[in-house]
């Protein structure tokens, strides 16, 4: 062999690499590919993109903060303007959640149910959250069981000949 020659140790790890990049890129187009039509979906749901996105950065304590602080910051901007919203500001310089625990609870009950989860109340028993979270659960389920059971047609049973 020429002193050009190149190791056979490096040449598979390189051809190794080269196929997982590929299959990785093909991964991600198609990854893409499925986020433009789910963009699409949401759409047509009547909803945008930057409210699911908000809902998802809103999951957790440190993206509500950042949130908040960029919110606070328009409205402070509104704020210098002489903008009516921007009277708001203080709701949002202050970090106190004012929704009564026990609404709070009901629509965490609501959105476990919303989610296909089970009747688990995070409250003691003796509190009115409980009460409230399994109202709420209990509210939203009756929602979903009453939209999907429709009225029995009133045409002729269907025949066996048809059923095989």
């Amino acid at each position: 062999m020429g002193s050009n020659s190149i190791d056979p140790d490096t040449r598979a790890l390189f051809l190794k690499d080269k196929e997982d990049y590929a299959k990785a890129s093909d991964k991600l187009k198609k990854a893409q590919g499925d986020i433009r039509q789910l963009g699409k979906t949401i759409k047509a749901d009547g909803f945008t993109l930057r409210q699911i996105k908000l809902a998802i950065q809103l999951d957790s304590p440190e993206g509500e903060a950042d949130f908040r602080s960029l919110v606070a910051n328009d409205l402070l901007a509104a704020q210098y303007s002489g903008a009516a919203i921007g009277s708001q500001l203080q709701l949002f310089l202050e970090d106190i959640d004012r929704t009564p625990a026990v609404d709070r609870a009901y629509f965490e009950g609501q959105e476990v149910s919303m989610k296909g989860g089970t009747a688990n109340p995070p409250y003691d028993p003796s509190t009115p959250q409980h009460q409230e979270w399994l109202r709420g659960f209990n509210d939203d389920t009756e929602r979903r069981i009453g939209a999907g059971i429709k009225p029995l047609d009133d045409g002729p049973p269907p025949r066996s000949i048809d059923m095989h």
